[in-house]
């Protein structure tokens, strides 16, 4: 991802080294790109493989209210389509909100922005340290799915886009509705898809691209699509916070998948919250835990590639969050929700 782009609109203010594109400010320089039909204009930002062409037919697609379409296009990006005609934006990033989106009500009409922490600057808002609390009390961020970190300034959710229209923010679910396919049915789909986007992404990379390899599913099953069509240079920490199976299993993978690996020997200075980042995350989030051991073992990484394939977050969708279970409540499934919060009591030696 570059971490150079951020995309703004609505009543924000432009800031030095800005400029305009339909509607939206960015970086000047910024790598945006815009495809226009008539009143109708897409700005498009991040990793986005389509072509003009299908940018501009899902921008006429959500210009006619479809606005479930925005997400549907070939990789990870934010995109914003202005509708000139009926003075409405509609901006989102990607489905599982690595792409984020947040927005804020001011006394000149509602703004967004892809950068949380830009916002808040702009507007003078600090943290919100009554909900920061909540969440460490209760170990997951999963039960606010509107709620930034920042007082005032709202998070669109993954899977939801955000509308602007007659002077007032909404947000819309544009999540893919279930076609009634059981988890079995849908699973090849699903590899097929995975495999797809690892070997699109490192086809982009050039050559050769540089990627995570743990010894996990996650990390091990991208390094090998990667590996069928491009050349790998695979990474993987081996020091005391490493489980040695792991390091045994990455050792293997990359043996199996004839790719050039680095393993670091870690150390004391790995420890996590040993040191903060250099380049703030929009929002504290767990990678700032483990940013020393990260630096550690991806110094081999750098100037591989213009991208980083990486197996991190997958245990995070596994795992999920403690806010399934209030969902379950929610719907009615009191005993299900009740057996999953003993089980995992049970796991980790405390009360339900």
């Amino acid at each position: 991802m570059n971490a150079t782009v951020w995309l703004a609109g609505g009543a924000f203010e432009a800031l030095g080294n800005t400029e305009r594109t339909s509607g939206v400010w960015h970086p000047v320089g910024a790598r945006v790109r815009l495809v226009a039909n008539g009143e109708v204009g897409a700005l498009v930002a991040g990793t986005c493989r389509a072509s003009d062409h299908e940018i501009g037919r899902v921008a006429g697609l959500v210009a006619q209210g479809r606005t479930s379409a925005i997400t549907t296009l070939d990789g990870s990006y934010w995109m914003a389509v202005t509708d000139a005609g009926r003075r409405r934006t509609v901006v989102a990033g990607d489905l599982a909100e690595t792409r984020a989106v947040y927005t804020a009500d001011t006394e000149r009409g509602p703004v967004w922005a892809t950068d949380a922490a830009r916002l808040a600057a702009q507007l003078g808002r600090g943290p919100d340290l009554r909900l920061l609390a909540a969440q460490v009390a209760v170990r997951s961020a999963g039960h606010w799915p509107h709620r930034s970190v920042w007082e005032g300034i709202e998070r669109v959710p993954g899977g939801h886009a955000l509308v602007l229209e007659h002077g007032a923010a909404r947000t819309v679910d544009v999540r893919p509705r279930p076609d009634g396919r059981t988890m079995e049915e849908g699973a090849e789909e699903v590899g097929a898809a995975l495999w797809a986007a690892a070997q699109a992404h490192a086809r982009g990379a050039g050559e050769q691209v540089s990627a995570d390899l743990s010894g996990g599913l996650d990390s091990s099953t991208a390094v090998l699509a990667a590996a069928g069509v491009a050349r790998v240079v695979a990474v993987s920490y081996g020091g005391p916070l490493a489980d040695r199976v792991d390091t045994e299993l990455a050792v293997r993978v990359a043996q199996y998948a004839g790719v050039e690996h680095h393993i670091s020997p870690g150390g004391p200075d790995t420890a996590h919250f040993l040191r903060w980042p250099n380049a703030l995350p929009p929002a504290p989030a767990m990678p700032v835990s483990s940013y020393a051991l990260d630096a550690d073992y991806l110094r081999s990484a750098r100037g591989i590639s213009p991208l980083h394939l990486t197996g991190h977050g997958g245990d995070v969708v596994l795992e999920s969050s403690t806010a399934a279970w209030t969902a379950l409540v929610q719907a009615g499934q009191r005993k299900r929700a009740r057996a999953a919060v003993t089980a995992l009591a049970r796991r980790v030696n405390e009360a339900p």
